[in-house]
Parts: structure tokens; sequence; C-alpha cells
């Protein structure tokens, strides 16, 4: 482990400050970019879509995570009824992946 981030959003009143972006944000300072590429992030739970973005957007190659969403809500509730946007970080990251499968093909096939 090179370096550990926890959530500042109550902390910190930093609504963007979820523990995987506080991390990458962190990361960014000490690291350059190639670096990043050979990096796993862990996480206790499946990061939000901001958290699954960022983590794609840095480059960061793999994400490991303990509980998915639907785990999480099972065992411990979901209190805020609020909350109604819902997008699991597997979902963001598959449609990234699958665009850019697109795309390298359609370059090939440009060749």
């Amino acid at each position: 482990m090179i370096l550990k981030a926890h959530n500042t959003v109550l902390t910190k009143e930093d609504l963007i400050g979820h523990a995987e972006v506080n991390l990458i944000q962190e990361a960014a300072y000490h690291y350059d970019v190639e670096f990043l590429k050979t990096c796993t992030i862990y996480t206790s739970d499946e990061p939000c879509a901001m958290c699954a973005s960022a983590i794609y957007w840095a480059g960061i190659k793999r994400l490991v995570f303990g509980l998915s969403k639907q785990r999480f809500y099972q065992e411990f509730g979901k209190h805020n009824p609020d909350w109604t946007f819902e997008l699991s970080s597997i979902d963001v990251l598959s449609k990234v992946a699958e665009r850019m499968s697109q795309k390298i093909v359609a370059a090939r096939r440009a060749q």
C-alpha cells in the first residue's frame, strides 16, 4: 500500500470528498500518470458512479472492492430515501470499456 484516504464529505463538508476521489487527488500529486496505470485501488465497498469515473480518468487499471452496492444495501439498509440515482461502478466501467473497444475496432478498420 502506497497511500490511503478517507471520506471527508462530513468532516470537511466536501460534497465530492469520497475516499476514492481523495486518494486519486493525493496519488496524482505524488505520482505520474504512467505509474498510476500500474496501480490497483482497493475499497471496502463498490464505488459510486462519480468515483468509478474518477478511477477511470486517473488511468488506474484495476479496482478491487469488498461489497457490491446491492449486497451493501442488503446488509446495512438504504437509509437515505432521497437517494434516487443508482448506477453501479460496474455499469460505468463496462460502458467505458465497451466504448473504448468500439473505438479501437473502428480505428483498426480505418487503417
